[in-house]
């Protein structure tokens, strides 16, 4: 396979908001919205390292920017170290294991 697309995404998100009396364009709405991506994303990308080790790494990885350990809070200029801190999630690990 040369590349290793997916397509996620949630539903369900106004009726979080509704039922948890968040207003849609307050702080609290875009909070939680930012913390169900960024697990999103996290799990996707353990998922794809699982992939790459039963079965390899896609053909166009080499030289990508995950290759190289740049993952898209980096190109948006996040620190996923000060994400870690929020939601306990281990993005220097999960990192590590892409660069391997």
């Amino acid at each position: 396979m040369r590349h290793r697309p997916i397509g996620i995404g949630v539903q369900g998100l106004a009726d979080t908001f509704c039922l948890l009396r968040y207003p849609f364009d307050s702080p609290e709405a875009a909070d939680l919205n930012k913390r169900i991506f960024e697990t999103m994303y996290f799990a996707s990308l353990d998922a794809s390292c699982q992939l790459a080790v039963d079965q390899g790494t896609y053909e166009s990885y080499q030289g990508s920017p995950v290759s190289k350990g740049i993952l898209q809070p980096d190109m948006w200029g996040v620190d996923t170290e000060e994400l870690s801190k929020v939601s306990g999630l281990d993005w220097s690990g999960l990192r590590a294991r892409i660069k391997m």
